[in-house]
């Protein structure tokens, strides 16, 4: 199964996306991998309790009415006690987060209305960012006389034959071959 992405509440220009994680108390969502994890440990989620998260982390502090988490749950021509489901899931849900409906730290009940998150929530993007080799590789492409130093260039200039200069020019073309490969 297939989740949806959180949708982001603000707009800050166009490097905004989605985030990858929320973290809320002990807990902390991963988005992309759709697992819920406890101080490190995995939490098993079923489908419906996770798409109500997710519903209720999209719009934290905000009523989620219980139409609404019928719409996401079950296509219009679904036949089901939709408001024993809801309250199952929910069950389930705040079994998982080890909430009660008594004394809520995550998850508050409106009586016949819907459910709020009322814990503070911190969303985190990742980025994958490219990062140079810690040591560059030459391209398979360059001749061995041109890593010897013995290229046409390099014979004419003596200064070029020294190891430092060969290491740099070295650096400088595997850098370049990086770079246009990527």
């Amino acid at each position: 199964m297939q989740y949806p992405q959180l949708k982001q509440q603000s707009q800050s220009g166009p490097s905004a996306s989605a985030p990858s994680t929320v973290r809320f108390g002990d807990f902390m969502l991963d988005l992309r991998a759709a697992e819920l994890r406890k101080k490190g440990h995995k939490i098993r989620l079923q489908e419906q309790p996770f798409q109500i998260l997710l519903e209720l982390l999209e719009r934290p502090g905000e009523v989620v009415l219980r139409e609404e988490i019928r719409k996401k749950l079950w296509p219009d021509n679904t036949v089901v006690e939709f408001e024993h489901s809801i309250n199952a899931a929910i069950k389930r849900l705040r079994d998982s987060l080890q909430d009660s409906a008594e004394s809520p730290r995550y998850i508050e009940t409106l009586a016949r209305r819907g459910y709020r998150f009322i814990a503070p929530v911190s969303r985190r993007r990742h980025h994958l960012s490219r990062k140079l080799p810690l040591s560059p590789v030459p391209p398979r492409s360059l001749r061995k006389e041109q890593l010897a130093g013995r290229c046409g260039r390099m014979r004419q200039s003596p200064c070029c034959h020294s190891p430092t200069r060969a290491a740099v020019r070295i650096t400088n073309i595997s850098l370049t071959a990086w770079q246009k490969s990527s």
